[in-house]
């Protein structure tokens, strides 16, 4: 049985990402992402802007939003899209998580290891804990630019690749040695 879960992209309003899922391989798809909305003032939107599964329990789904100025963050559903939890942002003290989470990576090896992205400066987050927490650590102090890109070597996963848009010359791939 094949499953692809899918998100609208982000426009430049950045007010429309919403998750759809199919399970017969894109012949019929359906939305699954009730109880992922973000609040800005008094009305609710969606706004998310990636989608990951867990490599070890795909049922375990992980969204992230980029809505500056309103309760975005991540969200985890534990079946498959049914129903969803917010796990970390900016109105969950201590989650370390503001609004905006692109991209989300999570460890190949080891899920409770994720991996993301700040779209509004050279950020590299991570988290220890499957999301619930998250650390600024930004080894690209030279580089300027936004983050696009983050892979993580499964055969290595200490080793990360970091992709940045908008730089000007010091930009490169860089080796996370230890978290």
């Amino acid at each position: 049985r094949g499953r692809c879960i899918s998100t609208i992209p982000i426009t430049s309003s950045g007010f429309s990402g919403k998750l759809f899922k199919t399970v017969d391989g894109g012949n019929h798809w359906f939305f699954s992402g009730d109880g992922t909305e973000s609040v800005s003032g008094n009305f609710s939107l969606f706004a998310l802007a990636e989608v990951q599964l867990d490599p070890l329990n795909p049922d375990t789904v992980y969204t992230s939003t980029v809505v500056g100025g309103a309760t975005g963050g991540l969200f985890r559903s534990l079946d498959a899209g049914a129903t969803w939890q917010k796990i970390a942002g900016d109105d969950i003290p201590g989650s370390g998580l503001g609004n905006d989470l692109y991209p989300l990576v999570i460890d190949p090896t080891n899920p409770l290891r994720m991996y993301g992205g700040g779209v509004h400066a050279t950020f590299f987050l991570f988290s220890v804990d499957g999301g619930f927490h998250w650390q600024v650590n930004n080894p690209v102090t030279h580089a300027e630019g936004l983050t696009t890109a983050i892979a993580v070597n499964p055969a290595r996963p200490n080793e990360i690749f970091l992709g940045l848009r908008g730089c000007v010359d010091d930009c490169f791939p860089f080796v996370v040695e230890e978290f």
